[in-house]
């Protein structure tokens, strides 16, 4: 019986070596002009550059579609401590439109594989 035991311990400690914890999802979705409905290219998408989870700056295509990767670690400490400095504000940043800021908590409560913002809408400057 204790040989038992100790071969299910092994399996467990072994299978959970490579198993990966995610700390935030992967991001993707749409950019488009609120007032005409059009695409928006070159919008740039950051986080705050001090969080455990910034990525740099990333830009829609010319459809207004943008992907970011999400993060993941296989070390449980870091995790632990990762997940304390994640930032979950999104920001949209392009040159004639209001800049905006999506909180991605409201979007993902479980930390899932992927977050589907959809279709965001900037609003132009008025001129």
């Amino acid at each position: 019986m204790k040989s038992y035991i100790i071969y299910i311990i092994i399996f467990f400690t072994c299978t959970s070596c490579d198993s990966e914890h995610i700390l935030i999802g992967d991001i993707k979705g749409f950019v488009y002009d609120k007032t005409t409905n059009k695409p928006i290219e070159g919008v740039t998408l950051y986080t705050d550059s001090l969080s455990f989870n910034y990525f740099g700056k990333s830009k829609t295509d010319k459809n207004g579609f943008f992907y970011i990767k999400g993060m993941k670690t296989k070390d449980y400490d870091s995790y632990y401590i990762a997940i304390k400095n994640i930032s979950y504000k999104l920001i949209l940043e392009s040159e004639n439109y209001i800049t905006d800021t999506i909180d991605l908590e409201k979007y993902d409560k479980n930390i899932l594989d992927s977050i589907n913002l959809k279709t965001i809408y900037l609003k132009p400057l008025e001129k």
